[in-house]
């Protein structure tokens, strides 16, 4: 049986307006992509950590830890910036190219730490 851990959708707090800043180029008309991309980034996090942020005696820990909040954060803003479905990588006349993975090695580094269940693999 495989129990659902949904602890950094349900307590990590970003703000749209955060999530602006951290992105340096967001208006509010698009607040309402941004928050769907806040969701999907944090059930991303619950799915490859599998941790319920607990202390020893079960109780929720009071905060999310700020790595991965930065890992979500990163994990967003890469989303806002690469919005066409189905594109890895790209090349730009005289700057080169550049490929990503759905999570990018940043993010994994970041969560890994956190992961409960580290045999299973992240799909």
């Amino acid at each position: 049986m495989h129990i659902k851990i949904e602890a950094v959708y349900n307590r990590l707090q970003i703000e749209p307006a955060e999530m602006a800043e951290y992105i340096r180029d967001l208006h509010e008309d698009e607040y309402p992509l941004i928050e769907e991309l806040i969701a999907s980034a944090k059930r991303m996090a619950d799915k490859f950590m599998q941790n319920p942020f607990v202390d020893t005696d079960g109780a929720p820990l009071e905060e999310i830890p700020e790595d991965v909040k930065l890992g979500v954060m990163k994990l967003v803003a890469k989303f806002y910036e690469v919005r066409t479905a189905g594109l890895s990588s790209r090349n730009i006349q005289g700057v080169g190219s550049q490929t990503w993975d759905l999570v990018d090695a940043d993010v994994r580094r970041i969560w890994i730490g956190h992961r409960m269940f580290p045999w299973e693999h992240f799909v």
